[in-house]
């Protein structure tokens, strides 16, 4: 009765409908809320894919490095690990990591022993303690984490931490062309977007296969994608070699079939390769490309480009350099690719 004796006080008689509607809606989501949160949907949160967990990963994936962003990373990797019999456990090397090491807490939150982040820029071993303390209550929803926060990080200023630096290593910056570490040193080795960038893929990937310890694993995001212009995801494929290495002296002009090629021919197996055509690009001219992932528009298990949906036409084709004219329109079509395999004995 409260309510409506405060209503009926201080408002005029022209608003009270108004307010009495608004009153009962709110009053009814608030129950709902409640219900959802009860005891009766706690499992749900828990659940990959629980749909208060969706909505709340697509609602802040555009926000770079994040921790729902980074979040979204770990739990792709979980589920490629799962793809090739592996675990994220060992000693972990991300190439072209972002610049804080919270992909690194993460993992060691989730059992790796140690991680070692690489790119061409300094990371700076510094995250804000909320920060961490948001990406502990994420991993509680897949399940406890294996170590407690306060044994992976220690306060700085301000209301920062630090990831303890023996569980972390920070090489100096270089390329992934120069990474050099001793033969066998990781468990797994990640990217996320960096192959591409890559000029000559197949020494890259033969190093990665030197580092990686036997029964070692990696999984590898690959944009294939026309980084100038993604509303034109394909059109570089029609500039000579010489041209696009006057615009791009870095980078590569691989297909999906290439990047299988290539992978075998640095003795890495590809157990389990996941193709995509063009997505919408969002305002800011980007792929959402987590949230591609989670609405399932990435067929789960796809080892062939035949199940891609050709875009490309025969004219298309025509227009590009002759080095792609021998590409089928499928794997042409095909914009980005997730691979993850294993280790083989020998070269």
């Amino acid at each position: 009765m409260l309510p409506r004796v405060v209503l009926k006080k201080f408002l005029p008689a022209s608003l009270l409908p108004l307010a009495r509607r608004s009153y009962f809606s709110l009053r009814d989501a608030r129950r709902r809320l409640k219900a959802r949160f009860s005891r009766r949907y706690a499992a749900s949160l828990y659940a990959q894919d629980s749909g208060i967990f969706q909505m709340a990963l697509r609602g802040s994936m555009n926000q770079n490095c994040c921790e729902l962003h980074v979040f979204v990373q770990y739990r792709m990797l979980c589920g490629l690990a799962a793809k090739v019999g592996k675990t994220l456990g060992g000693h972990v090397l991300e190439v072209g990591a972002c610049g804080h090491p919270g992909m690194a807490l993460m993992l060691l939150l989730g059992g790796a022993e140690k991680v070692t982040l690489n790119n061409i820029f300094a990371i700076q071993n510094r995250l804000p303690r909320s920060w961490a303390e948001n990406a502990h209550v994420l991993m509680r929803l897949t399940g406890t984490p294996k170590r407690s926060l306060d044994s992976i990080v220690e306060p700085l200023e301000d209301g920062f931490v630090r990831v303890r630096p023996e569980l972390l290593d920070l090489p100096a910056p270089c390329p992934c062309e120069t990474l050099a570490f001793p033969a066998e040193s990781f468990d797994v080795i990640f990217s996320n977007a960096v192959l591409e960038h890559v000029r000559d893929p197949v020494p890259v990937l033969r190093n990665l296969h030197d580092m990686m310890a036997m029964g070692g694993w990696y999984a590898h995001a690959i944009d294939l994608r026309d980084h100038w212009d993604f509303d034109r995801p394909l059109a570089f494929l029609s500039l000579s070699d010489a041209e696009f290495r006057s615009l791009d002296p870095y980078s590569n002009r691989y297909r999906s079939s290439d990047w299988v090629g290539s992978f075998h021919a640095a003795a890495l197996t590809t157990d389990y390769v996941a193709l995509s055509a063009p997505q919408p690009l969002t305002h800011e001219k980007g792929t959402d490309t987590y949230r591609i992932v989670l609405t399932e528009n990435i067929p789960p298990d796809e080892a062939a480009a035949q199940k891609v949906v050709s875009w490309v036409t025969n004219d298309a084709r025509a227009h590009m350099a002759p080095e792609f004219h021998g590409h089928g329109l499928d794997v042409l079509s095909v914009t980005s690719m997730l691979v993850a395999g294993r280790k083989r004995e020998t070269r």
